[in-house]
C-alpha cells in the first residue's frame, strides 16, 4: 500500500530465503533507473510507496519522462568483509555478484588483457571448483567453456574484442592453473583484491563544487575515505570528514535563475560552518544525502537518519532523536541551543508584561533557508496549542 516504506520493502526483500532478518540488512539500498534517461534516485528508507510514485510520476531532472525500474542493491559497505562473509554468506555474495556484473558492464576505456584473464580465472575457479589442474587443456573442455558457457560471463568486452581469441584461449589454460587450489573464499577476495587495480568498486564519485567560488571537484564517498573530495580524476582524493563527525544532512533546490539546482549541506561536530556542496540537480544531492546518511547509520550503529528532508516535516520525536545524537561539548553545535523569539516593535523589553518566550519543544527546525555571519535561518513549523502547525523561519545564533 502508500503506507509502506522503502525498510519494510528491503525486509521482505532480504528475507525471503531465511525466517529470520539478515544480519546486514542494514547494507541495502534500492534504488530506480530511468529506462529513458537512466537517470538515478536513490530512495531512502523512509520514504514510503506514496513518495516513490509522487517521484516516478513526476519529471526527471532532464525534463524527460519514462519508466522506472527497481533495483535492490548494496550500497553501505563495511570495512571488513570477512565477517559479512562469515555471519551473513547470502548478503556477501549479492554484493559479489554486484561488482562482478558492474565490472562486466563497464565500458573501460583500456584494460591490462593479463590482469582481466585472471579475473576471469578466478570465476572460472569458483565456478568449478572441481575442475582438475590441467582439464582447460583438453580441447573439449575448453571449447564447452567457450560455446556452451561463454566466454563473456568471465571477460569484459573489450578484452574479447581486442585480443584473438586464440591468444585468450593460451591465456586461461596458463593462468587457471595458478588458481587450481583455490577454495571459494580465496578466489573471491583475491578476485577484489585485484579488482581495486582497475575499478574502483568501493567508493562512489560524484561531480559537484563546493565553496564560495564554486570549484569544481568529484566528491568520493566510501568507507575508506570517509567523505572526500578531488580536482584530479588521477590524484589522490583530499579528506574533507569521517561519517562519524557528521551531526545532521539537509538538501535543498537552489534559486531557479542557477544552472545548477542542487544543495547539500553538512552540519559537521567541531566546525562553526556547514559543509556546503552544489550539485547539477536536487536529485543527485538527494542520491548523495542518501548515502551519507546511511554510512552515518553503519557507522554510528543507529536506526535514526539525520537527513532532514526538503519534503519530510521534522516530527518531534525526529528532532528529540537528532538533538540526543549530536555531541554537546563546547565545539559541537547543538540545535537544543536554538531559540524562537516572536518579536512586537511597540512592546517595551526592559521591563515585560508578558512572555515572549516560546516552548521549545513547539518549533521544529526544517531545510536552512540562508546563512549570516552570527546564524543561520531555517525553515520549519510552529505547533501551536490549538494543535495546527504554522509554517515559519526560524534565525538561530551560532554556538562559539
Amino acid at each position: 500500500g502508500d503506507a509502506t516504506d522503502i525498510k519494510g520493502i528491503i525486509h521482505l526483500l532480504t528475507s525471503k530465503k531465511t525466517n529470520d532478518s539478515r544480519c546486514y540488512q542494514h547494507l541495502y539500498g534500492m534504488r530506480m533507473i530511468n529506462t529513458l534517461t537512466q537517470e538515478l534516485a536513490w530512495l531512502h528508507k523512509d520514504l514510503t510507496m506514496f513518495h516513490v510514485q509522487k517521484s516516478m510520476t513526476s519529471s526527471s531532472s532532464t525534463g524527460e519522462l519514462g519508466d522506472w525500474r527497481f533495483e535492490l542493491r548494496i550500497r553501505y559497505l563495511p570495512h571488513d568483509w570477512s565477517e559479512v562473509y562469515e555471519q551473513d554468506h547470502l548478503t556477501f555474495m549479492c554484493y559479489y555478484h554486484q561488482i562482478w556484473s558492474d565490472y562486466l558492464s563497464k565500458n573501460f576505456d583500456s584494460i591490462d588483457h593479463e590482469l582481466a584473464i585472471q579475473l576471469g580465472c578466478l570465476e572460472i575457479r569458483r565456478l568449478f571448483k572441481d575442475m582438475l589442474q590441467n582439464a582447460l587443456e583438453k580441447k573439449s573442455n575448453i571449447e564447452y567453456l567457450e560455446k556452451e558457457v561463454g566466454l563473456h560471463k568471465f571477460l569484459p568486452k573489450i578484452v574479447l574484442e581486442n585480443v584473438k581469441p586464440k591468444s585468450i584461449r593460451k591465456l586461461i589454460q596458463q593462468h587457471f592453473k595458478k588458481f587450481s587450489t583455490y577454495s571459494e573464499r580465496d578466489c573471491i577476495f583475491k578476485f577484489l583484491d585485484l579488482l581495486k587495480s582497475v575499478y574502483k568498486y568501493d567508493q562512489e564519485r560524484f561531480r559537484c563544487s563546493t565553496g564560495t567560488w564554486s570549484i569544481p571537484v568529484t566528491l568520493v564517498i566510501g568507507p575508506g575515505q570517509g567523505i572526500a573530495y578531488t580536482t584530479d580524476s588521477t590524484a589522490t582524493a583530499t579528506h574533507m570528514t569521517e561519517f562519524s563527525h557528521v551531526q545532521s544532512i539537509q538538501t535543498s533546490e537552489a534559486a531557479p535563475d542557477k544552472y545548477l539546482k542542487g544543495i547539500l549541506q553538512l552540519r559537521v561536530a567541531g566546525s562553526s560552518e556547514l559543509l556546503t556542496v552544489t550539485c547539477p540537480s536536487l536529485r543527485e544531492a538527494e542520491n548523495i544525502a542518501d548515502l551519507i546518511d546511511g554510512y552515518c547509520r553503519l557507522v554510528n550503529n543507529s536506526p535514526t537518519s539525520i537527513w532532514i528532508r526538503r519534503d519530510v516535516k521534522l516530527t518531534r520525536s525526529h528532532a528529540e532523536s537528532l538533538n540526543l545524537s549530536h555531541d554537546t561539548s563546547s565545539e559541537s553545535i547543538p540545535f537544543n541551543e536554538d531559540y524562537a523569539e516572536i518579536v512586537d516593535e511597540e512592546a517595551d523589553y526592559s521591563s515585560p508584561s508578558r512572555d515572549f518566550e516560546l516552548n521549545r519543544d513547539s518549533v521544529h527546525l526544517g531545510e536552512i533557508l540562508g546563512q549570516g555571519q552570527f546564524g543561520d535561518v531555517y525553515g520549519g513549523f510552529f505547533s501551536s496549542s490549538s494543535n495546527s502547525d504554522i509554517p515559519v523561519a526560524i534565525k538561530t545564533c551560532k554556538w562559539e
